[in-house]
Formats: structure tokens, C-alpha cells, sequence
């Protein structure tokens, strides 16, 4: 590690330190006749074997979630779940993660700051309140600090003129729980389609969202390789009418008859 070496990411510096720890291996030490690997994995057999538990290097602290749903620390708050008001909660910190948590499962994981006084909000964990309060949206913290997709924003404000504040906040708010849930390509792809469209309205986003989850699942051909037996089956799309006889509909009479 000298000259310390710079990566663009941990996998990156794991693969390196990989790559020198293997190269260590087969390196000879002067006066010795066999390489480190070799005279390491003879002398392994001597040791006491390693814990069945790995080591777990998360510090451990206490605290209490604030009324703005966020746990303090190093001087810097991380959010929770609303539900988690003034309740005592874990947090465990790792070198690039925390962890926030009850006594038995994990509620909320930030990235770590190591900044002063800044606040880690995960705009999930306000969604519901903001539901109840959709003319805080624009003025949401939580929301504005958050990189979102290109046009979201601009899809809000045009919404906002078209049917006013509170249902564009209440329908901005439903496209983000698309966002969250369903990942930022597709509801990304919704709401600039919808945007070419001029159709301003969180409905059309969802039902274009639904649409784009349903394509990703249609084959475009059905390879029938490993099922010869079922090859001289014919499938026929049915006339429509037909199903009316299913509900009392005309034709039922000769159905039953």
C-alpha cells in the first residue's frame, strides 16, 4: 500500500488486495526453500480453526427517533420510519453504511456521512406522511434533496396548474411510490411518455407503468424445442361473445339445454 493506491470503488480495492495477497503467496522469502503459500497452508493444519460466526465490525450506540422521524449520529441525523417517533432505536455504523434498527430487525440503512450537521433522508420514509399533507410536497426536504429522474419535477408542476396543489401533490406522491417500488427506468419512461401525451395526471403514469411491467414479460416467441409432444396442439383465441354464456348472457339457454 505504498504508494497508497486510489480506486474508483471497494471492488476495485478488493481486487487488487487480492491480486497482491495471491502474488505474496508465491513469492520465496531468501534462505527459505518453499514459497509463503505453500510453508502457510502446511503450517494452517496447527491452528485453532476460525469462528463459526464472522466478525460483525458494526459499532453499536442507542438513540431516540425525533419527531422528525430522524436519529442522531456523528452530528448528523439519518431518517426512519414514521412510525418509529419517539421510540429508542439501535444504530450500528460501518465505515461506508449504517444500520437503524429495533431489538430484533433492521427498520432503516443509510450510506454513512462524515460531513457536520447534515440530515440522510430516505424519501420513502416520508411518503405517507406527505400523502396526508400534499402541499408540503414542494417544500419537502426530504424530496428536494433527492436526485430524481429528469422531468419528474417538471411533470409535478405541470400537474399542480391542471388540477391544483393538493391533487398534484397527493398524485406526486403515487409516482414516486412507482419510482421506489418499480424501479426509476420504467416509471422514468412513464411519466415522459405521459409528458409527450400532454395527459398530466398520475393515473395515466401508473397504467403507462403497468403496461411497461407487463411488456418486459411477453415472449416474443414461444420456444416449444423441449416440448415436441405439444407441437401438434393448435390454440385458437375465442370469440369474445362466448364468454357472456359465463355470466347469463345470450346463449346461455342452449348452454344449459
Amino acid at each position: 500500500m505504498v504508494p497508497v493506491p486510489k480506486f474508483n470503488s471497494l471492488e476495485e480495492l478488493n481486487a487488487y488486495a487480492l491480486a497482491k495477497c495471491e502474488e505474496e503467496d508465491r513469492r520465496t522469502i531468501d534462505g527459505q526453500p518453499e514459497p509463503i503459500g505453500t510453508v502457510w497452508n502446511e503450517e494452517r493444519e496447527h491452528l485453532l480453526p476460525l469462528p463459526q460466526r464472522a466478525f460483525d465490525p458494526g459499532v453499536r450506540r442507542s438513540g431516540i427517533v425525533d419527531r422528525y422521524q430522524t436519529i442522531q449520529l456523528s452530528n448528523n441525523r439519518y431518517s426512519t420510519p414514521a412510525s418509529f417517533i419517539g421510540k429508542p432505536l439501535w444504530i450500528k455504523s460501518y465505515w461506508n453504511h449504517i444500520e437503524i434498527g429495533t431489538g430484533i430487525e433492521v427498520v432503516a440503512t443509510h450510506p454513512r456521512s462524515y460531513g457536520e450537521d447534515e440530515y440522510i433522508l430516505d424519501p420513502m420514509h416520508y411518503l405517507d406522511v406527505l400523502e396526508r399533507k400534499p402541499h408540503a410536497v414542494p417544500y419537502a426536504r426530504p424530496l428536494l434533496q433527492h436526485t430524481w429522474p429528469d422531468g419528474y419535477w417538471d411533470f409535478y408542476t405541470q400537474m399542480r396548474v391542471r388540477h391544483g396543489p393538493g391533487d398534484a401533490g397527493r398524485g406526486f406522491i403515487a409516482i414516486l411510490r412507482c419510482h421506489c417500488k418499480f424501479g426509476a427506468e420504467i416509471t422514468s419512461a412513464a411519466v415522459n411518455q405521459a409528458a409527450r401525451l400532454n395527459l398530466f395526471h398520475s393515473d395515466v403514469v401508473v397504467a403507462l407503468v403497468d403496461r411497461g411491467r407487463l411488456e418486459r414479460f411477453v415472449p416474443e416467441e414461444l420456444d416449444m424445442t423441449n416440448h415436441a409432444e405439444l407441437l401438434h396442439y393448435k390454440v385458437d383465441i375465442p370469440d369474445a361473445a362466448r364468454y357472456q354464456v359465463l355470466i347469463g348472457g345470450e346463449g346461455h339457454d342452449q348452454i344449459v339445454a
